[in-house]
């Protein structure tokens, strides 16, 4: 079932004045799917399931926090450009979000325990347009809006460690907060000459609220130089709840025997992520990642689109390049880490995709005890069921990744 917000908008033709916001994701059950990476790993095109870095906490797979030996802070916040475009009609916006902030701490032989806050998915939408017309010798206006806002925020609690170097380990407790509110506007103003003789004005508001639970597991194991990972992540079924109200334009009171609400079972899509890095040299790192979102085994009801799906793939691909990570006294220059990266990623509706390079750089700050990343994303989604539709992004990144060793590791093996 196709989203209604979506075809309101289709329907309304990007006639007139116009302008709109990522509406393509208002096809998706929860919005655009917000990656919730570090700067390196954003910076190499998503890819890090299996590269051991402190930067990377336990964002991409919880078995990394088996090979940190030192507290380690990463935070990550976003600057989005995005241009819509329909047809012959082009619209500009631009928004600002923390993405990620990351804390991993080591307790000795016990392991290494982290806590993330992360933003999952982006609701966030709007739409305008205006239509001029004339009916029986009077002029009208018919204009409608839609607005929405929210997404998908979560946070988890792991642990990590390292067995005899045969490989890392690490398991998390994750928690999830869904809120989606959507309101669709419509106003018919009907003149003659320059006296209004007419006119009707609703809004119809919606919200949806759920919260629950998932775990996440994974293993990495290197094998020489190269590294190779594997993680998964499965969601049990949660309570959800949806209100909705019609109201006369401007008025805080519902339309009488409008307003109804109900409650339903939500479960998100288990997805898994296989991993493969590999150290060429000390100054080049590449790795790959697959991704699987099995849509098949959502659940999804009440006012949110069911995703039209079974399994969404995902790919990405980057390097890693240090141009003397062994000098004992090298130039500034020759420490700082240059990334690049693709991605291509089928979304939760048919025939959707995303499709992105990045380019970033990682500047080494004080003594080893920091990284500060700078990350660019340029990128379209589309979608074949709609003709002429396209989102073109721009995505500014910036991460801090710092940490001390305030515990020693211990030797000890198990």
């Amino acid at each position: 079932m196709k989203s209604r917000s979506f075809l309101f908008v289709l329907c309304a033709g990007f006639t007139a004045a116009s302008f709109g916001q990522s509406l393509l994701g208002l096809t998706f059950p929860f919005g655009i799917p917000v990656q919730p990476n570090s700067g390196m790993s954003l910076s190499m095109g998503g890819a890090g399931c299996a590269v051991a870095a402190e930067n990377n906490v336990m964002l991409l797979n919880p078995a990394n926090l088996g090979s940190i030996d030192r507290t380690v802070l990463s935070a990550l916040f976003s600057f989005d450009f995005t241009q819509v475009s329909a047809q012959s009609s082009h619209t500009n916006f631009y928004a600002a979000n923390p993405v990620q902030i990351s804390i991993g701490v080591p307790v000795g032989a016990v392991g290494t325990f982290g806590i993330s806050l992360e933003q999952r998915d982006d609701r966030t939408s709007f739409f305008e347009s205006e239509t001029s017309f004339t009916y029986k010798n009077t002029s009208a206006i018919y204009g409608q809006g839609l607005s929405a806002r929210g997404g998908m925020y979560s946070w988890q609690i792991g642990w990590g460690r390292s067995i005899r170097k045969v490989a890392q380990v690490g398991i998390s407790y994750e928690r999830f907060y869904l809120s989606a509110e959507q309101t669709i506007l419509s106003e018919l103003e009907l003149a003659s000459g320059t006296d209004t003789s007419g006119a009707s004005n609703s809004r119809d508001s919606t919200h949806i609220g759920s919260s629950g639970n998932g775990v996440r597991a994974g293993i990495v194991v290197p094998v020489g130089s190269l590294r190779v990972g594997l993680t998964g992540e499965y969601f049990f079924n949660s309570s959800a709840s949806f209100t909705r109200a019609l109201y006369s334009y401007g008025d805080t009171a519902s339309v009488v025997n409008t307003a109804s609400s109900n409650s339903f079972t939500l479960r998100l899509p288990p997805s898994a992520s296989l991993g493969l890095s590999y150290d060429f040299s000390p100054e080049w790192l590449v790795a790959a990642d697959l991704s699987l979102v099995f849509w098949k085994y959502a659940q999804v009801q009440g006012m949110l689109p069911q995703p039209e799906i079974g399994t969404a793939a995902g790919f990405s691909l980057g390097a890693q390049y240090i141009p003397a990570p062994n000098l004992l006294t090298p130039r500034y220059w020759e420490t700082i880490r240059y990334r690049a990266g693709v991605q291509i990623s089928q979304l939760a509706a048919k025939d959707s995709y995303e499709y992105l390079v990045s380019l970033g750089t990682g500047f080494p700050m004080g003594r080893g005890t920091g990284i500060l990343d700078i990350a660019l994303e340029i990128g379209r989604r589309q979608s074949g069921q709609f003709s002429g539709y396209s989102e073109d992004f721009v995505r500014l990144a910036f991460g801090f990744n710092g940490g001390h060793k305030w515990v020693q590791s211990s030797k000890s093996t198990y």
